[in-house]
């Protein structure tokens, strides 16, 4: 999997000379808004819209700043400090491309209506995004990834418009590099934390009006990396985590340092045998039921759910290939909309992608579910973007589901990869080899060029304006169209 992940590295760099023009299903015109004019509001280094948050009736965004650092990749593969010839003959620091990556910082965005955001909040280049957002008492908060310092939390004033920072607790802590999830549960804020070094851990958090102010750790779950997901179901607190080199998690929380560990084994469910379910991606409550979505790069998600998560046998498995979709690697989203439960992946493109030969070019997909048990695909290509390999993040209101894309933060910037490219070619000492795939490139400037010439990467926040949901005849007559989002109307969307 690490292999795989790096050659993806590499090979991304290739991707536009092997990209063809094929899309997937198109969504009907004029049944979707995109609320955002230019993509990553501007910038092609917001690649994600990591958060979503409702406050004061207004939508608030959090973006994550990424893209692949392919100068400093391109010059080392150039100058022999990245050991490719080692890589490929199973050799060598098989994990030396996944670091070149660069940031100029997490953003939070505003939407005043129509198309238009307003910026707020921090910006500092060691939070390079900001991975979730939730109203507490009357503030806005929100929780980044910093891999320098430790993760960080800001809050709002009652307006929006004022920022601070949080301090303690889990912030400033380095092995802390992010905060993963955060939940409202008894007048407390609760986060949980990715630590690689100590294992994920989880913080209670009280403001001055709570019954014990300040922040309070519940625990360390040394066996996993990340508290990934919280839920509340009955009064009961669950946690769900992530283990990179092993398999999710599921704990029932009693109090600080008192946890029950009642995940689901494949001894007790033959069909989770050899999945690599890293991680718990989503944990959702659906018609007095909790719902399960994994992480797993090698098949396809994994979704359960159970009306009874304390009884660890009362699982029942709904799908444990993404859907039918190998590919659809992450239960990224799942939001209650309408009655109706909405789900959108992070599609990998791994087992059939949109140009043949690359990884990560997959197009995210969004599902819906009136019973739970049984989906319906309702869009399959990432709204029809090239590089929307994901729905990131949703936030439903009464009338109005909103959905931040992710998009591949793989591809380099296009036109200075061109310069950077040029440049070596006149100014290093090259072999006869590394010159003819040099060459190879150079003879694809113009035509790369103007292939990325407008609106090619960046994160978008698309709004679906709910309807009534009509009677099931209504809805023969109606044929297959966007309105199957309320009601969820069986099949795939016309191109």
């Amino acid at each position: 999997m690490r292999r795989m992940l790096f050659l993806s590295t590499v090979l991304i760099l290739l991707g536009p000379f092997f990209a063809g023009a094929a899309f997937g299903v198109a969504l009907p015109p004029g049944t979707v808004d995109n609320l955002t004019p230019e993509r990553g509001f501007g910038d092609t280094m917001n690649r994600y819209t990591w958060s979503m948050g409702e406050f004061n009736d207004q939508i608030y965004a959090g973006t994550w700043s990424v893209e692949l650092d392919y100068v400093s990749l391109v010059t080392d593969i150039i100058n022999g400090d990245l050991d490719l010839a080692g890589y490929f003959s199973g050799g060598g620091d098989i994990l030396g491309g996944i670091g070149y990556i660069k940031s100029t910082g997490g953003e939070i965005y505003r939407h005043e209506g129509d198309q238009d955001w307003t910026q707020v909040g921090p910006v500092s280049a060691d939070n390079t995004g900001y991975r979730e957002m939730i109203e507490y008492n009357g503030r806005l908060y929100a929780g980044t990834a910093n891999s320098t310092n430790g993760t960080m939390l800001f809050r709002s004033d009652a307006s929006g418009d004022v920022w601070e920072s949080v301090a303690g607790g889990p912030t400033g802590i380095p092995a802390n590099n992010s905060n993963r999830t955060m939940i409202v549960h008894d007048g407390h804020l609760y986060v949980g934390t990715e630590n690689l070094k100590d294992g994920g851990e989880l913080w209670r958090y009280g403001d001055e009006g709570a019954s014990n102010p300040g922040w309070q750790k519940i625990a360390t779950f040394t066996e996993d990396t990340s508290v990934a997901e919280l839920t509340v179901f009955e009064d009961n607190m669950y946690v769900g985590t992530w283990d990179f080199t092993d398999s999710f998690s599921f704990y029932k929380v009693n109090g600080i340092d008192d946890f029950d560990n009642l995940t689901p084994t494949a001894a007790q469910y033959p069909q989770l045998s050899g999945l690599s379910n890293l991680g718990v991606m989503k944990l959702a409550e659906f018609k007095g039921m909790v719902y399960l979505g994994t992480v797993n790069y090698e098949g396809g998600f994994t979704l359960m759910r159970s009306a009874n998560p304390m009884d660890v046998g009362s699982w029942e498995i709904i799908s444990i290939d993404g859907l039918g979709d190998m590919s659809n690697a992450y239960t990224w989203t799942l939001e209650v909309f309408q009655g109706k439960l909405v789900l959108g992946t992070f599609n990998s493109g791994l087992y059939g992608g949109m140009y043949g030969p690359l990884p990560l070019d997959g197009r995210a997909e969004l599902w819906c579910s009136t019973d739970g048990e049984n989906w319906d695909l309702l869009m399959d290509d990432g709204f029809g973007s090239k590089y929307t390999y994901g729905i990131r993040s949703m936030v439903a209101t009464e009338d109005t589901l909103y959905m931040g894309t992710a998009s591949n933060f793989f591809l380099a910037n296009p036109f200075e990869l061109i310069e950077h490219l040029k440049a070596l070619m006149g100014d290093v000492d090259l072999t006869e080899e590394q010159m003819a795939i040099l060459s190879q490139f150079s003879g694809h400037f113009d035509e790369l060029g103007a292939y990325f010439e407008g609106d090619w990467i960046g994160t978008e926040i698309y709004a679906y304006r709910g309807q009534s949901v009509p009677e099931p005849s209504t809805i023969l007559l109606i044929g297959i169209s966007f309105i199957g989002l309320a009601a969820c109307a069986r099949g795939r969307l016309p191109t």
